[in-house]
């Protein structure tokens, strides 16, 4: 990775989590996956938390990626 001179394993990794966070947040949102377990309220909730984890995932890569840029210019 050319755009990204720090250990690149972290911000590929915080990458990968966003986006299946964020699929696993419209999966359950969207069908009716885990319709047993997670039904009412508690449904709610862990979609809620699927994309505020995803918003503060994408968060951290960008300070990430922005400090390191920093770093190198």
């Amino acid at each position: 990775m050319s755009f990204y001179s720090g250990s690149p394993v972290s911000f590929v990794f915080g990458i990968v989590m966003m986006l299946v966070v964020v699929v696993l947040g419209f999966t359950v949102l969207f069908t009716d996956w885990k319709d047993d377990v997670l039904f009412g309220w508690k449904r709610h909730l862990f979609v809620f938390m699927m994309f505020t984890y995803a918003i503060y995932r994408g968060i951290r890569v960008y300070q990430l990626y922005k400090a390191n840029r920093k770093n190198t210019a």
